[in-house]
């Protein structure tokens, strides 16, 4: 009995070890994402009534929560906007097309 004991230590020292390197970051990416993404639609609607350039908007609201914008977090933030502009020419074609 003492051998299930050990194998039941090995899978779940093996689960924490796939959690803690695959599972957390990937969690960490996707919440940074879901926060750029709400930054560049404020910055779109902030655009719609002021004249503002919106990826130093995105940048400045970013860092002032602490965030890093480095490469990759501009990549995201360009990223973001290339989806907006997908959905919004989605949008589009589907009152323009009869």
């Amino acid at each position: 009995m003492e051998w299930i004991d050990t194998i039941v230590k090995i899978v779940f020292l093996v689960l924490g070890t796939v959690v803690t390197v695959y599972v957390v970051p990937w969690l960490k990416e996707k919440g940074l994402y879901d926060i750029v993404k709400k930054m560049v639609q404020g910055a779109e609607k902030w655009s719609e009534t002021m004249d503002i350039d919106k990826k130093e908007w995105v940048i400045e609201r970013l860092e002032a929560r602490g965030i890093v914008v480095n490469n990759y977090v501009e990549a995201l933030i360009e990223s973001a906007c290339e989806e907006l502009d997908i959905a919004w020419a989605n949008v589009s074609s589907e009152f323009t097309e009869e």
